[in-house]
């Protein structure tokens, strides 16, 4: 039973979720991480935590607060608070509503981009796949709302079975969400033109595991034509993500045999890389390494020696800075760099 100081409580604390909420929703992700801190604070002091009403404002908090973490690139901190909210939803009094599994599809969705983010494809995996059975389950496979989350958590699962080396399954999960976007209420929305992009790089990607060049390419091409879409144009912060679709187009010609073609795709991916809000990233230096590297093969392919070796000579200069010089996981780049140096 709430008593009028219970209630008063439950107030405040709803106030700063809904608060955290929109701090979220709004960009301001450290001002949501604060605000979701003030107020599981004072909600862990009250009676009120241990009531289904405490409990229902202490996730909505723990998901404000993980999901921050998550898009600001703390993958640890954010799996960490979400299986926390996650536990609450899966346990009574949360776990006999079905109106939340919307909520628990969502919140296994940033769990499983956590968990490949920190490496653990299987895990990745699981999540997932949880999603996607959320997402099957009648009462939400009939609200067309939600096909725009069912297209992501299909890329997701796509991106999992991808980081363990399952090309065909990676596949077989990114046609699900290319028949999704072809949806009228979905393909008439140029904000998912994006995640269209994205869509077609990772597919690009599978296809190269397979070693199906001509339709990694294709892909690759998809990506290109909608990064270069006006209102996606005018973002220089998808500049990497241009510069690593130029460096795919790279690779793909370069295994069909067209190494001209090759050539002008990498000179356009290190051309972005020069751009100076790209250049002043350091941790963008084995981008830029492996972009020289592969520039260096396709004029040696092309028999221009003399550009190839500055090439070769530019990405063995990357490998020397500090901060690359002593990651030993990049020594088998070093050793190709040598060797095809050596010709």
């Amino acid at each position: 039973m709430l008593t009028p100081e219970d209630r008063k409580i439950l107030a405040e604390v709803l106030k700063l979720a809904r608060r955290a909420q929109a701090l979220l929703t709004a960009g301001s992700y450290h001002q949501a991480i604060a605000v979701s801190d003030t107020a599981l604070k004072r909600l862990a002091r009250s009676r009120v935590k241990s009531m289904s009403e405490g409990i229902m404002v202490r996730t909505m908090l723990l998901v404000s607060k993980g999901t921050s973490l998550s898009i600001r690139g703390k993958p640890a901190a954010a799996l960490l608070i979400l299986t926390e909210a996650l536990d609450l939803l899966d346990h009574p009094p949360l776990s006999n509503r079905p109106e939340l599994d919307g909520d628990r599809a969502a919140i296994v969705t940033i769990i499983g981009n956590a968990r490949g983010a920190l490496g653990d494809h299987s895990a990745a995996l699981v999540s997932h796949t949880r999603a996607t059975e959320l997402h099957r389950m009648s009462h939400l496979a009939q609200r067309p709302e939600l096909d725009g989350d069912r297209s992501m958590v299909a890329i997701n699962l796509g991106a999992a079975h991808y980081g363990l080396g399952d090309h065909n399954a990676a596949l077989a999960a990114y046609a699900r969400a290319e028949k999704l976007h072809l949806l009228d209420h979905l393909a008439k929305r140029p904000e998912l033109d994006l995640e269209r992009a994205q869509l077609a790089m990772n597919i690009g990607a599978a296809h190269d595991g397979l070693g199906n060049y001509k339709m990694a390419l294709a892909a690759h091409v998809r990506a290109d034509k909608l990064h270069l879409l006006p209102h996606l144009a005018e973002r220089p912060e998808l500049d990497v993500d241009r510069a690593k679709v130029a460096t795919n187009l790279g690779a793909a010609h370069s295994a069909l045999g067209d190494h001209n073609a090759a050539l002008a795709a990498y000179t356009r991916a290190e051309d972005l890389h020069f751009l100076r809000h790209l250049a002043k990233r350091p941790e963008l230096d084995v981008d830029r390494a492996s972009i020289a590297s592969n520039k260096g093969l396709a004029f040696f392919r092309l028999k221009k020696h003399a550009p190839a070796l500055a090439a070769h000579d530019q990405a063995e200069k990357l490998h020397l800075l500090r901060h690359l010089a002593k990651r030993p996981e990049l020594g088998g780049d070093r050793a190709l760099i040598a060797m095809n140096r050596a010709g």
